[in-house]
């Protein structure tokens, strides 16, 4: 329920990449990294250093494809076995209630590619390609994600501004070095962002789980009425 409140309140929630359940997200992967075996080895431990770094200042927040109801995997997987709840908005919503983030740089939004991590290869040519790319094992989530990455200049279009509670973002010293610092998640001592959206421009319905309680039903339709967004049974 915290997730929701947060959310009915205008705040986003973005867990920062390295605290996704894949502990290979945003990594370069067995492949990738073997082809820079063929660099020098400073330069292969720069360009994973610069990786690890990207990931520790990159936050998403990802959504399920679907033109219907939330797949039956998708239930089982994030809505407690039909005993939860799923937040439906339309990529126009969600382009509109982030378009402030997108247009100075520091958002993308983008289609999840799957790969085999031990066989497939990750393109070099940006930092931010394997953002979006996730083990084939979770190919049945079909997600589209939003991505926040605060490294370099993205982070300083970001300082300064308020998340709902609190800095967006932080300033920190950086772990791999001893003079650099880098831009963090401002919630949660640096996991996360709470991003100010419009609940009720980004979210279109609130479908609640058949396995759900009357009582717990009745409680979360409250809330979410008293917002102004409609809420109805899968």
């Amino acid at each position: 329920m915290f997730k929701l409140d947060t959310l009915l309140e205008g705040g986003l929630y973005m867990a920062r990449l390295d605290r996704f359940k894949d502990p290979r997200e945003g990594t370069l992967g067995r492949k990738t990294k073997s082809l820079l075996d063929k660099a020098p080895a400073y330069v292969k431990r720069y360009i994973i250093r610069e990786y690890g770094n990207a990931r520790r200042q990159s936050f998403a927040s990802c959504w399920h494809k679907n033109d219907g109801q939330p797949s039956e995997y998708v239930w089982e997987e994030f809505g407690g076995k039909h005993n939860g709840f799923a937040i439906r908005t339309t990529p126009q919503k969600l382009r509109e209630a982030v378009k402030s983030v997108v247009a100075c740089g520091a958002g993308y939004i983008g289609n999840i590619v799957y790969k085999k991590h031990n066989i497939d290869e990750n393109k070099l040519t940006n930092i931010l390609n394997v953002h979006f790319v996730v083990r084939d094992d979770f190919e049945d989530e079909k997600e589209a994600r939003f991505l926040i990455h605060t490294f370099g200049p993205h982070g300083q279009q970001l300082y300064g501004q308020e998340g709902l509670k609190g800095q967006l973002v932080k300033w920190r010293r950086r772990r791999t070095t001893a003079v650099i610092h880098e831009c963090v998640g401002g919630y949660r001592r640096g996991t996360a962002i709470l991003l100010r959206v419009d609940a009720r421009n980004l979210i279109a319905e609130v479908v609640v789980g058949k396995r759900v309680s009357r009582a717990l039903f009745t409680d979360i339709e409250r809330r979410v009425l008293k917002v102004g967004i409609p809420c109805s049974r899968e």
